[in-house]
């Protein structure tokens, strides 16, 4: 409880988010990822990488994806 009133996440919630990311089409490595609790939403920033020759519209298409995973 003490960790989740410091916006804490159980654990496994950072990795689960990270291999979600993982297995999203286009994303070449996962970079980063964190989680925390602002009021009763779980917000999770991801720091990924995608092909390099991507235009930004479709690196944006990636990003959009992961977001609804």
């Amino acid at each position: 409880m003490v960790s989740r009133s410091l916006d804490g996440v159980e654990p496994g919630t950072t990795q689960a988010i990270r291999h979600a990311a993982e297995h999203v089409p286009g994303i070449v490595q996962v970079l980063d990822a964190k989680a925390r609790w602002i009021g009763h939403e779980l917000h999770a920033d991801v720091a990924i990488a995608v092909d390099g020759n991507l235009t930004v519209a479709a690196a944006d298409d990636i990003a959009a994806t992961l977001r609804r995973a």
